[in-house]
């Protein structure tokens, strides 16, 4: 219990007190926001876990009196706070230039074990955080993955910057993802 509350003591402190070291345990915890992919930061899910940090920011003490204060939680609430922390850490980000099959394999696991879906988040491609930033191949393709063939052709001649708003507009209302999300 107490190896517990130590480790939730340094992810706290983490989180909530960029700048404090009050801890001797070297347990690092590598933050994300929602700001590193458009969109993101306006899902449902995002908002709610903002939220949900704000309640638990309003109620943390200054940093000398965080054991005192996570000592004093009962277990529900030690559980609710660490599970917080560690959300915050999750990157299931796919970057090109850095290959982590482990770590992605690890996170299609935690998404099907939370039944977690980036549509049912509210996750749609729009120009600024998809369609704007892919090659016209790609474009192309998600419309055809989604819409099928016919749809596809009805973009295939356009310039990029008229093709992706059209995509957009094809794609609305669709379960598409890209093969990252």
């Amino acid at each position: 219990d107490i190896a517990f509350v130590a480790v939730l003591h340094a992810l706290v402190l983490q989180v909530f007190y960029r700048f404090a070291k009050d801890s001797c345990l070297e347990v690092t915890l590598a933050s994300n926001s929602f700001g590193q992919v458009q969109g993101l930061a306006e899902t449902t899910w995002a908002k709610e876990i903002a939220e949900r940090h704000e309640a638990w920011d309003r109620d943390m003490p200054d940093s000398d009196k965080l054991w005192d204060f996570l000592l004093g939680l009962d277990e529900a609430s030690r559980k609710a706070l660490f599970a917080h922390c560690a959300s915050l850490s999750l990157n299931a980000v796919v970057e090109p230039w850095n290959r982590r099959p482990g770590a992605l394999t690890h996170a299609d696991a935690l998404a099907a074990t939370l039944d977690f879906d980036m549509v049912t988040a509210g996750w749609e491609p729009t120009v600024d955080n998809y369609l704007g930033r892919v090659t016209k191949a790609r474009i192309v393709q998600a419309v055809r993955e989604a819409r099928g063939q016919d749809s596809a052709q009805l973009i295939d001649h356009m310039k990029k910057d008229l093709m992706a708003r059209e995509a957009a507009r094809l794609l609305e209302g669709s379960t598409w993802l890209p093969e990252p999300l």
